[in-house]
């Protein structure tokens, strides 16, 4: 699965010109936490009582993201005055 999420990861950096990409899974799902760590994600923030697909069932979310690298590295060395 991190092999899917990778090539996702990529053609938003390269081919969208993403500069951050978000996931999110839901407390207890440590399958799309392992994903998301395996492609270097870093947490980010949590969401309490979000709805979930189950009508009336509410949870806590865990949002991570991950930053294109490259780009940030360019975007760093621009001065402004």
């Amino acid at each position: 699965m991190p092999e899917c999420l990778n090539k996702i990861i990529e053609y938003g950096f390269e081919e969208l010109g993403l500069t951050k990409i978000y996931g999110a899974y839901f407390d207890g799902n440590i399958r799309s936490k392992r994903v998301l760590e395996k492609c270097n994600s870093k947490y980010y923030y949590t969401l309490q009582n979000v709805p979930c697909a189950i009508k009336g069932v509410f949870r806590t979310e865990y949002v991570m993201f991950i930053m294109n690298e490259r780009k940030m590295k360019t975007s760093d060395h621009i001065v402004t005055k």
